[in-house]
């Protein structure tokens, strides 16, 4: 129904996997501990594309480009900001049901997508970039 209250009732344990050579976690973890060691899985974040074909003809694809994402969760606006030029990146923002609701390229640093008028809940921003690479971050509209 897209309202509530967002509680944090249990702790919460957070596992990164980073890999060599890579400047984030390969995949995000979040647990909620329910009774004792107990773990509830609430949240995946992962990327695609991390290990680069590599062959004799074609060049291997460029590092993934990091991004953030804030504030989170959103009311009127969230801001998209990257430490490196996006040139031919591609954002895709989809709600839960897999419904693309903005889909746009990316070409600065900084971009603010107005979402007063989205429904409130939560969404999945996608971030292409040019050799084929995703980065992808959960966030959620108030």
């Amino acid at each position: 129904l897209h309202f509530g209250f967002n509680l944090s009732l249990f702790p919460t344990r957070e596992y990164k996997w980073i890999t060599n050579g890579q400047k984030e976690p390969v995949i995000t973890i979040t647990t909620s501990v329910i009774i004792g060691n107990f773990e509830v899985i609430t949240n995946i974040v992962y990327r695609d594309s991390v290990h680069p074909v590599i062959s004799g003809i074609e060049p291997a694809p460029a590092q993934q480009t990091p991004f953030s994402l804030y504030p989170n969760p959103a009311t009127d606006y969230v801001n998209i900001v990257s430490p490196e030029n996006l040139d031919g990146a591609v954002l895709t923002i989809t709600d839960v049901t897999g419904k693309t609701v903005l889909s746009k390229p990316l070409q600065q640093l900084q971009q603010t997508i107005n979402t007063i008028n989205w429904a409130p809940g939560v969404y999945m921003a996608v971030v292409t970039d040019a050799q084929g690479g995703r980065v992808v971050r959960k966030f959620e509209v108030q």
